[in-house]
């Protein structure tokens, strides 16, 4: 009896190992391609907080007033965001939805197609 369990014990082994790599190839091209939504998004935020910080600094806003300034200048490009999320977003705290990178992105682009200030 001992040796019928050893047996199944062994196949049940091969067929975890199967199943194991299996899932870690998959998830492997899973993670390789949020590795590079991470990348990007993080991309986003250092390019974000060059303007931000940059903008603030020319037109000696304080934070929240460059916060407003964004918010505004998103809506004016046809965005919807928040005070707040901008805020968020500048801190790196919490996560954010692929809505808000995108509006920051256009806000980001707008000064690449216009050089303004």
């Amino acid at each position: 009896m001992s040796n019928e369990s050893e047996t199944n014990g062994s196949e049940l082994e091969s067929s975890l190992d199967s199943a194991s790599a299996s899932t870690s190839s998959s998830s492997s091209s899973e993670g390789s391609n949020l590795s590079g939504i991470f990348d990007i998004t993080g991309d986003i935020k250092i390019r974000f907080k060059q303007h931000f910080d940059r903008l603030m600094k020319a037109r000696n806003y304080t934070s929240d007033e460059m916060c407003y300034s964004v918010a505004m200048d998103i809506r004016s490009l046809g965005g919807n965001i928040k005070i707040s999320t901008v805020k968020t977003f500048y801190s790196g705290v919490g996560r954010s939805t692929v809505s808000t990178v995108n509006q920051i992105n256009a806000w980001i682009n707008s000064f690449n197609n216009n050089n303004a200030e």
